[in-house]
């Protein structure tokens, strides 16, 4: 630690505090010096090579990148579109535990609320809809509109059978107002 305290011109206890963080991070790892003399071992530290790279994430391009592929032609992959969704809104409630006895629309809502919808159950000329006040989605959606949200249809669809919901999502209308979405309902039997 004095060793390295020197070559950067810090205080050894700057250096144990930035070491410590760095273990706690994973991108260091250390060890004790394996010697047969005499003496207290230094403690050696190495770089975690997975963690080489740990900059900055950009996953909001690779996104862009997946949906401008998928959009080509994507009025004719609508309905893989939806269905990809679909299964991936079964995966989330398969996933996700929810209080015990909670209806399952609640459920639904929930899990909505927790991908960052904001949604909203209302009544509109005696048919339910809901309202989603946010969209976790929303630069890739105002970029390619018809792949996102068939996905997004193909979500909600698939978290109303996770759940076993009594409802059915018949359209979603997108960017009804610019920062609203509304899904139109019905009930299944």
């Amino acid at each position: 630690m004095t060793d390295i305290a020197a070559q950067v011109g810090l205080h050894p206890n700057t250096i144990r505090f930035h070491l410590a963080g760095m273990i706690h991070q994973g991108l260091i790892s250390q060890h004790s010096e394996e010697r047969e003399m005499r003496g207290r071992p230094h403690i050696l530290y190495s770089v975690i090579p997975a963690k080489l790279y740990a900059g900055r994430r950009n996953y909001r391009l690779l996104s862009q990148v997946l949906i401008t592929f998928v959009s080509e032609g994507a009025h004719t992959k609508r309905r893989g579109l939806v269905a990809s969704g679909e299964v991936w809104g079964r995966r989330l409630a398969a996933q996700r535990s929810c209080a015990e006895g909670m209806p399952s629309t609640q459920r639904v809502l929930s899990a909505m609320e927790d991908l960052g919808f904001a949604p909203e159950m209302t009544m509109y000329n005696n048919h339910p809809k809901v309202l989603m006040n946010h969209c976790p989605f929303l630069e890739a959606a105002e970029q390619n509109p018809s792949t996102v949200c068939a996905v997004h249809l193909g979500l909600m669809r698939g978290l109303i059978q996770g759940y076993q919901a009594p409802w059915s999502v018949v359209r979603l209308d997108p960017f009804v107002r610019p920062s609203l979405c509304v899904a139109a309902l019905t009930a299944v039997e």
